[in-house]
């Protein structure tokens, strides 16, 4: 079963996206721990354009940048700069608070 404030907590019994967590078409994939291959027990979600968060479920405009992001445009189209600590398309990742490499991604 699901719980938790945005439903992503699992019960130990259930695979991370078999619940299909993400809105918004995000894709889910479950994070591996490297210690333990067979632990399966969290999950990010890969967003769509213009979705953001844990689960996709915040939809963002063309130019809608987030975290005081500045918003300019260009010859490609809109594009956020983003504060200090604070990273994406859209100024969405707190890099205080990332995981990016945690679970170990990167060979190199």
């Amino acid at each position: 079963y699901v719980h938790g404030s945005l439903c992503e907590k699992l019960n130990y019994t259930q695979k991370p996206c078999e619940s299909n967590p993400c809105y918004n078409q995000g894709l889910c994939s479950p994070i591996v721990s490297s210690k333990d291959l067979s632990n399966q027990k969290d999950f990010v979600c890969l967003c769509p354009a213009r979705h953001v968060g844990r689960l996709c479920q915040e939809n963002v405009g063309e130019c809608s940048c987030l975290n005081g992001g500045t918003c300019y445009r260009s010859n490609e189209g809109y594009k956020c700069v983003c504060p200090m600590l604070f990273t994406g398309p859209f100024c969405e990742h707190d890099l205080r608070n990332t995981t990016f490499c945690t679970h170990s991604p990167c060979q190199h």
